[in-house]
Formats: C-alpha cells, structure tokens, sequence
C-alpha cells in the first residue's frame, strides 16, 4: 500500500506542468525506474513523461522505460528516437536495446542512416541495442543488422568528429558478437559471415591503435570457431590483416 501511494507521488511529481521545482520533474522520472516500483500505472506515466516539456523528463523518463523492461513502451520509445533533444534520442535507443522487442530493429537502423543522428552518444547507443537484439532476430534480420553495421561502420570512419571512436567501437564489439554467435551456426552460415568479416576490415581509414584493437579482438574470436570455417576465417583474416597493414610480426607464429 505504501508503495502505491509513493508511485502515485511520483507520478503527480513528474507530469506536474508550471512546477516552481523543475528539478524534482526529471528527479521523479528517475526514481520511477525502480522495478520494485512498477505498476501498470508506473508504465503509462513514463510513456506520458516521453511528451513532457520537460527535456530532461523526457530523457530520464526513457531511461527508466529502458530499466523497467516492458514492452508497451516499445512504441512511445521508437517515437522517441526522433525526439528534439538529443540525450532522449540516446535514452530511447538505449531502452529499445533491453526491451527485447525486434520490431524496434528497422528504428535503430534508421538511427544509423547518414545524416539522421547527429549526435554521436545516440549512434553509439542504437548500435549496442542492435547488438542486445541480435540474438533474438531471425535469420533475415539478424543479417539485416549484420549489413547495416557494415555499412555504417565505414561511413562512421568518413566523420571528421573525433567522437566517432565511439561509434566504430560498438560496431566493433557486435560485430564480434556475430562471430560469437557463429559457433552455434551451421557451416554455411560461419561461410557468410566469413565474408562479411573480412569486408568489415577492407577499410583504409582506421588509426594505427583502432586497427591494431579491431584486428586483435577479430583474430581472437575467430580463433574460438571450431572446424575448418574457423581456421579459414583466421586464416583469411591473418592475410588480410597483413595486407592492409604491412605490420606481418604481430601474427606470426
């Protein structure tokens, strides 16, 4: 009963319009983002919270729809990508990730289109939620993803902001994931994704350091693939590796 009635304050507080405390606004929307808290009450507030005024209520109040994991914020949190202020766009991308909920899959990709998303923060965070999504799509998607961040991977390296470190990790590390993945894959499949690996690593634009960090995980990970697909995706990325960096010592045995 007692935390029916905080939920209840909680939720006066946060869609309260002319409050003398702006502060307590955003604070509410956070505190909201308790699971012991959760009510179906809970869940519509912070859908209501995505249209606040508000900025910073409207950010906390997608972060905490991340926290609370429901799916019916799905599509108040896909509006939300488009949203003016940007750390909200980054919250609602970041939410998606946890909800588990693949229609948000085409969103996010949108999300990485040139010229879409501006801010950095946000990219990086579509890209982790495609990642925390992956493993739930079907085939089809999951190689949609897997294009997508290819793509985007190289047009992230055409950005002159040096922020974009960011985004080309996180692409990094699903694209790991999808090596991880492989091991519970059929043949024909590791083959696709063998190719896509290497198309990923064809591109000139990386710093010493970015290439070296890339390179290493990549081999690592492909070391793990059991069979003849694995010693040939190491094998290729080795080559490949040398090719484009002329650096031939660090994978020598």
């Amino acid at each position: 009963m007692e935390s029916k009635k905080e939920v209840d304050e909680l939720i006066k507080q946060m869609l309260v319009r002319n409050n003398e405390n702006p502060d307590s606004q955003f604070e509410a929307a956070c505190l909201l983002g308790n699971k012991d808290l959760m009510r179906d009450e809970t869940i519509d507030a912070l859908i209501k919270g995505l249209s606040s005024p508000q900025a910073l209520v409207r950010a906390h109040a997608a972060e905490s729809l991340g926290i609370l994991e429901d799916t019916r914020a799905v599509p108040a949190l896909v509006k939300a990508l488009k949203d003016r202020y940007r750390l909200t766009r980054a919250y609602a991308a970041k939410a998606l990730g946890k909800l588990g909920d693949p229609t948000a899959v085409r969103p996010l990709i949108d999300v990485l289109k040139k010229g879409n998303e501006p801010f950095f923060g946000a990219r990086a965070e579509a890209v982790e939620a495609l990642r925390n999504l992956y493993p739930i799509c079907e085939k089809s998607l999951g190689r949609e993803i897997m294009d997508s961040l290819i793509k985007f991977r190289e047009e992230e390296l055409k950005e002159k902001e040096n922020r974009k470190t960011r985004v080309v990790f996180e692409i990094d590390r699903s694209l790991e994931q999808v090596i991880e993945t492989a091991k519970g894959l059929r043949e024909e499949d590791k083959n696709i994704i063998s190719d896509e690996i290497l198309k990923v690593k064809n591109s000139q634009n990386q710093t010493g350091s970015e290439m070296d960090r890339s390179w290493e995980h990549l081999i690592e990970l492909a070391e793990k693939l059991d069979g003849k697909t694995g010693r040939k995706i190491l094998e290729e990325l080795r080559k490949a590796r040398m090719n484009e960096d002329r650096r031939w010592r660090l994978f020598s045995r």
